[in-house]
């Protein structure tokens, strides 16, 4: 919300920092349009301090010699500037593809690893105590006879 307040702002203080902000802001928009998962805030906070981290230089750089739209359309013009925008967002992207792979990678080795030992101390506890250790079914429970009503 305050993200929509500052834009708001500047599109009356500096309209063309606006317009780069909202050029540059571009896949961090769609995110916010288009993704219908659970984790949306997640990942459009993500995406968007990835593509800000792009877009923000330029915008400094407009603000330092004067928020007009000549410069407005110098920045635009450069494909340096769009690589970097556009990169920073992917590298964005690639981070939310790549780290969920990555930590389901890490979590499956370690519960392996973890099952790989619980099975050596039940191996362990059999050798020690002998098959009945390992059997599922329990003693079944002695009831106790009914009161009879008299």
């Amino acid at each position: 919300m305050l993200v929509y307040a500052v834009l708001a702002t500047m599109l009356f203080v500096a309209p063309p920092i606006a317009a780069l902000a909202i050029l540059g802001l571009m896949p961090t928009f769609v995110i916010l349009f288009v993704d219908i998962a659970p984790e949306k805030s997640t990942r459009l906070s993500a995406m968007f301090a990835f593509n800000l981290a792009g877009v923000l230089p330029y915008m400094v750089q407009m603000w330092e010699q004067g928020p007009s739209f000549a410069n407005l359309m110098r920045i635009v013009g450069d494909v340096m500037a769009w690589t970097v925008m556009l990169g920073a967002a992917g590298a964005g992207a690639a981070v939310l593809w790549v780290c969920p792979v990555l930590a389901a990678g890490i979590q499956q080795y370690l519960n392996s690893d973890r099952a790989y030992k619980l099975e050596k101390q039940r191996e362990a506890l059999i050798k020690e105590w002998g098959e009945g250790v390992s059997s599922a079914r329990r003693a079944p429970k002695e009831q106790k006879p009914a009161a009879s009503a008299q």
